[in-house]
This record gives structure tokens, sequence and C-alpha cells, in this order.
């Protein structure tokens, strides 16, 4: 069987249009007509990119011999990547360095990236760890990719019993629209969870956006002028232009939509498994659309919940990825701060503010009783008087503790 394998340079360059994509991509498009504020266009959607750890059972195990006999083989040839033949494969690669986490060996066919390593199959690290690029994904879908994966797998003597995801990007291509039509630069109109957020643009010109792009982000969302990306990568372009049904010698602008969801985030959704998020991916891409980032016509920042969301957000948010449309509950995992020290700590100070009171050591009651009324004057004082410092604070204090926001912890959110 012959691997996947993506020749930019073999498309034939005259071509006015471009060939229609596979059948096999993993969601189609929708075309929307002309209105008032949004010119023609059309979305076509996909997982952009996917990472995910396996538990594979080996039944046989020489191919671990081959892969360390030729990843030798690389360290001696100058730290050459080679040609390596597996069973029933070819023209996969053999790197001659792994990856972080034990993952010994990595072998590599297009943007498809296979780490093996010798942990326990039935331990709570994954065996092997795949990571498939946006081209793979976008002409073969992802459900084929694996499919090709684990066929690959078996025939080298390998079962793969368990699948989990550490990080799946969700991308919608709004073909024909230009990213200045959305609105999404008009920071009137957001209304989000993330704290943290970036514009970027070239020429007095803005291109993207950017949302929850942290060290410690579990979800980040990248709003951004697609056509203007691929202009450093023309072989990609001829590809996605092929993807999008453009004549490759015309000019069209494509706005990208784009969530990365990571590890912890997708266990908050009880959706860490490959079939489970299946089963989740359009309640998932409707928290992400509804809760955690939205562009409204906000007309008060002390009620934005009833905000109705611009014209295009409704278009985003109506992506269709799965017949399944089961209601997704985002349940925090254990905050990353333990209330017990915080508590002991307080429990220290209110000793030291009642003994610097000259209280009795002796009337705990009193030292209770104390204590609860300087902290409730304090506290309803810089409500009262600093309202917006002291919500600030709790926020940021939250995000701290639990990496993430709570709508209905927040006014005017």
């Amino acid at each position: 069987m012959s691997t996947i394998t993506l020749n930019p340079d073999s498309v034939n360059s005259q071509l006015s249009t471009p060939p229609p994509a596979p059948s096999s991509i993993t969601w189609g498009s929708r075309v929307f007509l002309p209105t008032k504020n949004l010119p023609e266009f059309k979305t076509v959607h996909c997982i952009d990119t996917i990472h995910m750890g396996l538990n594979v059972e080996w039944k046989r195990t020489e191919i671990f011999t081959l892969l360390e006999k030729l990843k030798q083989a690389c360290i001696d040839d100058d730290f050459k990547p080679r040609p390596i033949q597996l069973r029933g494969f070819e023209n996969f690669i053999m790197h001659p360095t792994g990856k972080k986490g034990g993952y010994g060996w990595h072998i590599s066919t297009s943007d498809i990236h296979i780490f093996l390593s010798r942990h326990d199959p039935r331990g709570s690290t994954p065996n092997v760890f795949v990571e498939i690029g946006s081209i793979s994904c976008w002409t073969r879908g992802v459900h084929d990719v694996f499919a090709f994966i684990e066929l690959c797998l078996n025939l080298q003597g390998g079962f793969t019993f368990k699948k989990k995801i550490n990080r799946v990007d969700l991308a919608v291509d709004f073909v024909g629209l230009d990213i200045q039509k959305t609105g999404i630069f008009n920071k009137d109109h957001w209304v989000m969870l993330p704290r943290k957020w970036n514009i970027h643009g070239e020429v007095r010109r803005e291109n993207t956006a950017a949302f929850g792009f942290t060290s410690n982000s579990i979800i980040s969302l990248r709003i951004y002028d697609k056509l203007l990306e691929l202009q450093r990568d023309p072989a990609k372009m001829v590809i996605f232009k092929r993807i999008w049904g453009v004549p490759l010698t015309q000019e069209i602008p494509v706005t990208r939509v784009e969530f990365q969801i990571r590890k912890d985030a997708l266990k908050e959704f009880k959706a860490q498994k490959y079939d489970d998020f299946n089963n989740k991916i359009q309640g998932i891409w409707d928290y992400l659309c509804k809760e955690w980032f939205r562009l409204a016509h906000v007309t008060s920042r002390s009620n934005t919940q009833k905000a109705k969301n611009t014209e295009w957000w409704d278009i985003v948010t109506d992506t269709k990825w799965s017949d399944i449309t089961a209601y997704v509950e985002r349940q925090s995992l254990k905050p990353s701060k333990a209330v017990e020290p915080l508590i002991d700590q307080a429990a220290g100070i209110a000793i030291s503010v009642c003994a610097y009171l000259q209280k009795s050591a002796d009337n705990i009651e009193e030292i209770i009783t104390t204590f609860n009324q300087l902290i409730r004057q304090k506290l309803i004082h810089n409500y009262s008087t600093k309202y917006e410092e002291f919500i600030q604070k709790f926020v940021v204090r939250q995000a701290d503790c639990w990496d993430h926001l709570y709508a209905s912890t927040i006014p005017g959110l």
C-alpha cells in the first residue's frame, strides 16, 4: 500500500481552475449569498492539526531493532535523515532524534510524524505519539489518516487499543471574505473569556487577531488573513486553492477562524478520547463560539449576555461539524492552588491581628468575631469604593487558580 504523498510541484501551473478537492476531505463547504454587510463567500472547514497519544500492544518487536539500527546510521551520517522500508509501506523517513517524553524513534511521511517508545503499553503514558499536519488533514481527512497509521502499525505487529488527543485545531476558511469585513478588529464587539489578546498587522493594516495565547493556555483562538500567510509558501498555496476551488491564477481573500484546544481543555470537556471527541465536536464548537469568545453588538458592558451576535459571528457559530448535537459541559479540573494552605495563612493572620489588638488568647469566640468583623468591613469598603479594581483582582486570582474563567462569576462579561 502506498503512503500519503503530496507533490505540489506536479500540479500543472497553467491550469486556470484546479481539480475539485477529494471527496475524503473531513467536512464540506457552504456558499453564502451577499447581504447588506457581507459579500458573497463560501466556507470550508476541517480539523487542521491533531496530536494524539496511542497505546499500542506489540506482538512482534523486530521493528525496534530496525529503528535503532537506522537511527544510529543517521547519527553516524552527520545526523542526516534517511529512508526506511516498513512492512507494506514505502516513502517513510527515519530521523536521527526522537521526542521529549522518552520517544526515542521518529519516522515520518509527508507531514505525518510518528514517535515510538518502549513505554509499557498498559501504562498511563502512551507508547506511540502521532502528529498530523494541516496538509494531510485537509487533503485526506483525519479519519482516513488515522486509519492509514493504524494499518501501518498493525502490519509492523502493533495493535492500537487506546487513542487520546493531546491537541486539536479546528479551522474554518471563509473564501472570498476580506478579514476587514468581519469586524474582528473592533474591540467593542468582543465578548470573551480569555484575558490575553494581540492584534498583528503590516503596513498599517491589521491581519491577525489572537486570543488566549499564553504559556499555560489550554484554549486559544486566531482569526487571520490565510491568503497572506500562504504567500510565504507557494506549494501550500497551490494545495489550498485546490481545496477552496479557486483558480490558481486568481487572488481572492480568505479569512480563517482557528481554535486550538489542548489536552487539559479536552479533559474538561470529557473528550480526550478520540471517539468521545468525535461525538462531542459540535458541542465543543458551540461552547467555543458562544461562551469562550464571540463578536456581538454590545450596548452595555454590564449586561453583555443579552448582546446579539454580529451577522458574521452567527455564521461562524453555525458551522456544522457533526450531526450529533449533544450539549457539552465544561467541568474544571482540580485547581492548581489548594485552598487549605490559604486558610492556614488566614488563621495565622487572624492570630497576629487579635494579638496586636490585645485580645485574650483564651477567648476564641472573641478572636473569630473580631477578625470576621474587620474582614467584612474591609471587603465591603473595597467593593463599594473600588468596584472595578475589586472585580479585576478577583478575576485574576480566579484565573491563576483555575487557568480559565467562568462567565457566571464575572459581572459584565
